[in-house]
C-alpha cells in the first residue's frame, strides 16, 4: 500500500511504502547488516589473531625444515612451505573455534597443511612407483591423525 506524504510533489513521486511491505524491507536490511557485521567480525579476528599466530607457526616451521640434515629432503620441505597460502587458508577455520582454543587449533591446522603439502611435494618426487608412493605417503598422513595408531 502507499501513502502520500504530506508537501511532496505531485506525479507520483513522494510516494512512501507502508504496512508488510515496509517490515520486511526493515527485516532485510537488518540480516544484511548482521551479516555485515559478522563478516567483519570474522575478518578482524583472523588479522588480529589468526594470521600473526598462523605466521608465528609458519617461522617455526621453517626453522624445523632448516634442521633437515638430508640436504634433497630438506630443499623439497622449504619448497612444501613456500605454499603459504594454503597453510593460512587452512588457519582461517580457526576462527570458528572457541577463543580458548584458537592457538591449539591454528597450530593444528598450520602442522596438518604442512604435513600434507611436504607429503604432496614428496609424491611428486620421481619415484619406482609414483602412485603406490603417493599412497603410502599419504596413508602415513591419515595414520598421524588416528590415535589409536601405533
Amino acid at each position: 500500500m502507499l501513502e502520500r506524504v504530506a508537501g511532496d510533489p505531485p506525479a507520483g513521486r513522494g510516494l512512501r511504502a507502508i504496512g508488510p511491505h515496509r517490515s520486511g524491507t526493515l527485516a532485510v536490511v537488518t540480516r544484511k547488516l548482521s551479516l555485515a557485521r559478522a563478516c567483519g567480525s570474522i575478518a578482524l579476528r583472523y588479522a588480529f589473531a589468526i594470521n600473526p599466530a598462523a605466521r608465528a607457526e609458519l617461522a617455526g616451521w621453517r626453522i624445523r625444515a632448516g634442521e633437515i640434515p638430508d640436504p634433497m629432503l630438506r630443499k623439497l620441505a622449504l619448497e612444501a612451505l613456500r605454499k603459504e597460502g594454503n597453510m593460512y587458508g587452512a588457519a582461517l577455520f580457526a576462527v570458528l573455534a572457541p577463543p580458548r582454543r584458537r592457538g591449539d587449533t591454528v597450530r593444528a591446522l598450520v602442522a596438518f597443511q604442512a604435513a600434507y603439502n611436504y607429503l604432496d611435494v614428496l609424491s611428486e618426487h620421481p619415484a619406482y612407483d609414483q602412485g603406490a608412493n603417493a599412497r603410502r605417503l599419504h596413508e602415513a598422513l591419515l595414520d598421524a591423525l588416528d590415535p589409536s595408531a601405533p
